[in-house]
């Protein structure tokens, strides 16, 4: 048990470390210009640093997204929260029920 809580212990420590929150202040010109342009109307956006990128979390049309940048402000990659598998694009859904029959969509 004892073996648990410190392996538990360390596993909390390593993802604060992978990950910091940071003032918008302390983000990149580049970066805030970059993230301005794909989203002019974010709401409620806070900032981390994360291995060198910089990572918004935000709301977009109400939806949860979070978006990566490097420092020099390159977009890496977006993610956008669903409230169900209705919303995903219709070639997405049918390669999953093609080749994931027997796979639930969560």
């Amino acid at each position: 048990m004892k073996k648990l809580l410190v392996i538990h212990a360390l596993l909390l420590t390593s993802v604060s470390v992978y990950a910091q929150d940071i003032k918008t202040s302390l983000v990149p010109e580049a970066v805030k210009q970059s993230f301005s342009k794909l989203y002019p109307k974010a709401t409620d956006v806070e900032w981390e640093k994360e291995e060198g990128n910089y990572e918004a979390q935000f709301k977009n049309n109400k939806e949860k997204t979070d978006v990566l940048f490097t420092a020099a402000g390159k977009h890496i990659q977006t993610e956008t929260k669903l409230a169900s598998a209705s919303e995903l694009p219709s070639a997405i859904a049918n390669t999953l029920k093609k080749d994931f029959s027997g796979y639930e969509v969560e």
